[in-house]
């Protein structure tokens, strides 16, 4: 049998404890993927469990049908798997009415953003999803998506787009005020993303922009959660424990954070009582988890992918893995000023025992996937601090070394590989440029302006960086 509503009280798993059958839509949630499916869908689920039950969700895939899919047919129900080493809690969430297609269901998606029942709307659509410059955090004109919505302001393909397009419409209908939150993995997300639509509205549509200032706020976030991508075991793995098939189940770790900022247009949820952290400003949480958590993130998958080993905990095992992680740590914690109260040292070492869970299979292609997206926000800043007061940066460069080698598209055993990235066609052109010339390629590479910014002409910075390629390049990738 299928997990559905008809069949919920019959799985072996974690249900719902309240009514689904009361509950309505006040989120829609732009991108609903894995990750926002294992961490914001379980904070509403326990929202929804305290009597607030005005705020389920309508999910929006805004490309593939495949979530929608798999979810409608179980009537949104979907199982968090929370993988601690070999043991398995599985968890069925409830707070998902339903999943739209927006490429086939445009005027649903446009109807639920403009609904005056609708106060909050969430976003997780990937760094890249937000067509920014990212030198500049600003909306980049010149990407196609947003040149499209330009022509065509009715069926926006953008994030942009599709928001400018729902404050346009909720001015026109007197829907009111609205929140619209952020819950991607980027530095002052909602500052981003507010800014994106206000670019966009100058660009097309000025007279929309004091409605947005009198009645949206987009409030900043940092979420934080390993949400690694399901595959076929897993989903047996589910169906066996759980006694149900359920088309795509989540898994995830036990660890779960959201440190969420107070300045809201709608009310604002009793977030609180469900374990998330309120605050003024989220900037020394959202920095500290990106430029340790993410940042470590990333150095392990570019180890794992040059050293063959496939999964994080792999590389955390391995001698020379966690070498570079412990000595990339020394850096990071040497310039970064963390919030109050918090333990730096503690942090860092629940970060490690964390990618030491061997249950949860995080994949190091996974996690390099667009790297060019995640080096400013990671490493880069890390890497100024340290620059400007004249410390060494051997762990960072050893980092950027590693992904220098990742873009030329060879596994560590020469073979050809998959290079999933937006700037994979400019790594490839370079590749063939230069071939495994060290000097050359990092020149190249740390010339790219839009990942590097101030960056981009450092001499020296790119002769240390070179002398590691070097050496990368010289030594025979194991077997």
């Amino acid at each position: 049998m299928q997990l559905s509503e008809t069949t919920l009280r019959d799985a072996d798993a974690a249900l719902p404890h309240y009514d689904r059958t009361v509950t309505s839509v006040g989120i829609v949630h732009l991108g609903l993927g894995a990750f926002a499916r294992a961490h914001l869908a379980t904070y509403v689920d326990d929202l929804l469990a305290t009597g607030h039950r005005d705020l389920a969700i309508l999910g929006v895939s805004l490309r593939n049908a495949d979530v929608a899919d798999a979810l409608n047919p179980q009537d949104g129900l979907y199982t968090v798997g929370e993988i601690d080493g070999s043991a398995v809690r599985p968890r069925v969430i409830g707070s998902v009415r339903r999943v739209v297609h927006e490429p086939t269901e445009p005027q649903r998606v446009r109807d639920a953003l403009a609904a005056p029942t609708t106060t909050v709307i969430t976003v997780t659509v990937t760094e890249k999803g937000y067509c920014t410059d990212p030198a500049s955090h600003r909306l980049d004109l010149r990407h196609p998506d947003v040149l499209h919505d330009l022509r065509h302001p009715d069926a926006p393909r953008s994030l942009p787009g599709q928001l400018l397009r729902a404050m346009r419409d909720r001015r026109d209908l007197s829907s009111g005020p609205v929140t619209v939150l952020s819950l991607d993995n980027l530095p002052a997300n909602g500052q981003t993303l507010r800014a994106v639509v206000l670019d966009l509205a100058r660009a097309s549509d000025t007279e929309s922009i004091a409605w947005i200032e009198d009645h949206v706020r987009f409030p900043s976030s940092m979420v934080d959660r390993m949400v690694p991508a399901t595959d076929q075991e897993f989903r047996t793995r589910i169906a066996e424990l759980v006694g149900l098939d359920d088309h795509w189940p989540v898994r995830c770790e036990p660890f779960r954070q959201w440190v969420v900022e107070r300045d809201w247009a709608t009310p604002l949820p009793p977030l609180e009582s469900v374990g998330v952290t309120v605050v003024d400003d989220v900037a020394p949480w959202e920095r500290t988890k990106l430029r340790v958590l993410n940042a470590l993130h990333t150095a392990a998958a570019h180890y794992g992918l040059r050293h063959g080993l496939e999964t994080v905990d792999a590389v955390t095992n391995d001698a020379g893995g966690r070498r570079l992680l412990d000595r990339l740590a020394v850096e990071i914690a040497e310039v970064l000023e963390p919030p109050a109260g918090l333990d730096l040292g503690e942090y860092i070492a629940a970060t490690l025992a964390r990618f030491r869970n061997d249950g949860l299979h995080h994949r190091c292609a996974q996690i390099a996937t667009d790297t060019s997206q995640k080096l400013p926000q990671r490493l880069l800043d890390t890497l100024r601090l340290r620059l400007e007061r004249e410390l060494p940066v051997d762990a960072l460069a050893d980092t950027l070394a590693l992904w220098a080698w990742s873009t030329l598209g060879r596994d560590h055993r020469g073979a050809r590989r998959e290079v999933n990235d937006p700037l994979r066609d400019t790594y490839a052109r370079l590749a063939d440029s230069v071939g495994r010339d060290a000097t050359e390629l990092v020149s190249a590479l740390l010339a790219l302006e839009q990942v590097f910014g101030d960056l981009a002409h450092d001499r020296s910075l790119a002769a240390l960086v070179s002398s590691r390629l070097s050496g990368i390049l010289g030594t025979a990738a194991p077997r």
